[in-house]
């Protein structure tokens, strides 16, 4: 897990891809999420801290615009994840692609699973990665004593972004 270069370690296609940088881990959102796709992030999650050296990971989520709202076996998988994940949590991030409706609707589900959560967690929702670079790395290394540097952490995120596949809004038929 020790790596000086983010690495993709799982991908359930056109779901989501799942990226690793030491003891973060990067989820990028594709496609709607489903349970299926929150079980996989408990089993990388579960692999990474087996692992080790890290005893604690912290989660970054990228959503793009538009992405479809989770079903219910979705929000079912993402408070289990909470539950069994949540001692092992530093912080979680997510940085939203988007505004209005849409970006309300996200942030009312996610409210809902925070709702649910251990309420040791960290949790931030971002539209701007300035925002997330103001908090993280520090929140980041208080919480996991994995120290990240903000230009550091930023270039391996831009490396993400140009590296995975777009997501695609649903089409519309009448």
């Amino acid at each position: 897990m020790e790596s000086d270069s983010i690495v993709v370690i799982a991908e359930l296609p056109g779901v989501h891809r799942i990226w690793a940088f030491h003891n973060l881990v990067v989820v990028v959102w594709t496609g709607k999420p489903t349970g299926d796709a929150a079980s996989m992030i408990a089993r990388v999650s579960d692999r990474l801290l087996a692992r080790g050296p890290a005893t604690k990971l912290s989660y970054l989520h990228f959503v793009p615009n538009k992405l479809e709202l989770p079903d219910a076996a979705a929000r079912a998988g993402f408070v289990d994840l909470a539950h069994s994940q949540g001692a092992r949590t530093g912080c979680v991030a997510l940085i939203l692609d988007g505004a209005g409706f849409w970006a309300s609707a996200i942030r009312g589900f996610v409210t809902s699973i925070r709702v649910i959560a251990p309420r040791t967690i960290d949790l931030r929702i971002h539209s701007e990665m300035s925002e997330l670079l103001e908090w993280f790395p520090e929140e980041h290394a208080q919480r996991t004593g994995v120290q990240l540097e903000s230009a550091e952490l930023l270039r391996q995120l831009e490396h993400v972004r140009r590296n995975t596949p777009q997501s695609r809004a649903p089409e519309k038929t009448l």
